[in-house]
């Protein structure tokens, strides 16, 4: 039973120390190149959104890197900030600096992958093709921040909670320049990232289902924070351990 408490006390304090850490989602210091994003459909008269449920992006001529951080399952309020540029998509380039900014809160949990980091180099050739899946669940809130952008874009968006699964599978090439990721959502409680791509193209793209263009990332990261039910378990667990550890004693 001793080695069972310690054991647990371990575990507990590594995650309680993980956890009061922002643990980096997404970074790059850059990351360039070519994109073209299809499969979502055009939006009809009315408007009316398209019944689809997946998206292919294509990527070419990348440079740069992305890290990628793979988080246990909780809740968590997640935000992002860094440099961007975007040309080739509607009929003028934009470019500018976002500070870090809350974008979303809530449960993230996935499948697939094992918490820890990954990184992923371009520009140079990799060897071999690797393929790249997981899914990824979420149940929350968009910022009020993000709901003021998109309305002020025009997307007919007012309740900022959302539920759904999104399945990401594809493939890093060989040549260390080029990807293909195909996305594919379910359990949806709201109209989903593939019709807000189809409304972003009827808005300013051609209304085609492609958007396409040449995109830089300087300086961008993706944090998530735990959120306070998510501190507690670990609380709880720290509790428990001590409660055993007590009783051994006695």
């Amino acid at each position: 039973m001793k080695n069972m408490s310690r054991a647990l006390a371990v575990a507990a304090l590594a995650f309680a120390g993980a956890a009061a850490q922002a643990a980096v989602v997404i970074s790059t210091p850059l990351f360039a190149g070519d994109i073209e994003v299809s499969g979502f459909g055009s939006v009809g008269a009315g408007p009316t959104l398209p019944s689809t449920n997946t998206f292919t992006v294509k990527y070419s001529n990348l440079t740069g890197s992305l890290n990628f951080q793979a988080l246990p399952n909780g809740n968590y309020t997640v935000s992002a900030g860094g440099t961007y540029s975007f040309s080739g998509f509607g009929p003028t380039p934009f470019s500018g600096t976002v500070p870090v900014t809350p974008v979303y809160s809530g449960y993230l949990g996935s499948s697939g992958l094992t918490p820890g980091a990954y990184s992923f180099p371009f520009g140079s050739p990799l060897g071999v093709d690797v393929p790249f899946g997981f899914t990824l669940d979420y149940d929350g809130n968009a910022s009020p921040q993000v709901m003021s952008v998109l309305m002020g874009l025009g997307f007919p968006f007012v309740n900022p909670d959302g539920k759904g699964s999104l399945t990401v599978a594809g493939t890093f090439f060989a040549n260390g320049t080029s990807a293909e990721l195909v996305f594919t959502e379910s359990n949806l409680t709201w109209s989903g990232f593939s019709n807000t791509l189809a409304l972003a193209d009827a808005a300013g793209g051609g209304n085609n289902g492609v958007m396409d263009g040449s995109f830089r990332l300087t300086n961008v990261s993706v944090t998530a924070v735990p959120e306070p039910t998510s501190l507690a378990l670990v609380g709880a667990a720290l509790v428990g351990v001590g409660v055993m550890r007590r009783r051994t004693r006695g």
